[in-house]
Parts: C-alpha cells; sequence; structure tokens
C-alpha cells in the first residue's frame, strides 16, 4: 500500500490535518529526484543518504511505508564499509517509490478542496499535536520536515524562528526548550 490511510489518521488525528501535512510533502518534493540522482551520480554519498535518512523519515510520518521502505534500503547501504554493487539499483527504486508516492498524494487529494484558512482553535490544537509530533522525532535525534512543514502552516514564521534556529544547528536540546515555550505559549489557560 502506497498510502497507508489507517495509519496516516492514526498519526495525524485529523483527515485534514493529515492531507495537508501530504500537500506540503509533495509540493516540496518537486526537485528531490534529481537532487538524488545529481548527488548519486557526483559521488556525494554523504548527501545521498542524508536525503535517504531524511525521506524515510518524512514518509513515516506521513504514512508513505513503500518510500520509507526505499529510502531505508538507500540510507541503509550507505552505511556499509564499501558502497555495495546494487546501490544504483536501490536509488532507482528509491526514485521511483517517491514518484509513485506523489501520484498516490495527488491522486488522494484531487478530489479535496484546499483548505481555507482555518479558525484559531483549530490551529492551536494542530500546533499542539505537531509541537509533540515533532518533540519525540528530536528525542530520538531525528529531524521530522514533514511535521516541521505542518507547524510553518499552522503558525506565524515569528514564533518558530528560534526552533528552526536550534533545529538548522542540530542543537537538539535548544529545539525542544523551543517547543517547551511554544507548547506553553499555545495551551489554553485553565
Amino acid at each position: 500500500n502506497v498510502l497507508n490511510s489507517r495509519l496516516g489518521l492514526q498519526l495525524w488525528g485529523e483527515a485534514t490535518v493529515w492531507h495537508q501535512a501530504l500537500r506540503n510533502f509533495a509540493m516540496a518534493q518537486t526537485g528531490t529526484p534529481a537532487e538524488l540522482r545529481t548527488a548519486w551520480q557526483e559521488a556525494r554519498h554523504p548527501d545521498v543518504q542524508a536525503l535517504a535518512h531524511r525521506l524515510k523519515g518524512v514518509a513515516g510520518n506521513l504514512a508513505l511505508p513503500e518510500l520509507a521502505h526505499a529510502a531505508h534500503g538507500v540510507e541503509d547501504a550507505l552505511r556499509q564499509a564499501s558502497v555495495p554493487p546494487d546501490l544504483d539499483t536501490r536509488i532507482d527504486k528509491l526514485s521511483a517509490a517517491l514518484d509513485t508516492a506523489l501520484a498516490a498524494i495527488q491522486s488522494r487529494l484531487a478530489d479535496l478542496p484546499v483548505p481555507a484558512e482555518h479558525d484559531s482553535a483549530h490551529d492551536t490544537s494542530a500546533a499542539l499535536g505537531h509541537l509533540a509530533r515533532l518533540e519525540v522525532s528530536l528525542t530520538r535525534g531525528e529531524i521530522d520536515d514533514a511535521t516541521i512543514d505542518a507547524l510553518r502552516h499552522t503558525l506565524p514564521t515569528h514564533r518558530l524562528t528560534g526552533l528552526l534556529n536550534a533545529i538548522d544547528q542540530f542543537d537538539f536540546d535548544a529545539a525542544r526548550a523551543e517547543l517547551q515555550r511554544l507548547h506553553t505559549a499555545l495551551r489554553p489557560l485553565p
């Protein structure tokens, strides 16, 4: 199954929130297949591994299991001491899985309206969910790009500056402190 709806709803809680995250992911991936192929052709193995790791994490969070599996195959291969002879095939599979996932997302979202501006209560609820998911991934030492993109669509940019700067510097302790600050600011008063 390219797009696991049951898992997506379980992870995201609401179909509209999950659909928006899928929409954001699809828009952000327009250059990824070419970027992946270019990095591989130029023997930039760390870049290929980082891209595969990012795709694996995002695909897992968006309930795209085939893409996550293909990305894991590339990432795992590049962790080995020497480049395995089937890495080119694995990269082709990853590129095909990404194309298939993007087509599945487009098909899934084709008949759905693009969401209008949400009311602030919905944005706050969605933002709190995104903050919780991001905290879990940062605790594991992972960057969850899909959730970061979703946060960018639910909170004003100026509120995310400290968090995004900490993540860009790979300072996960500072990022978790920023998450706590945001969570406290967004939590409704009793």
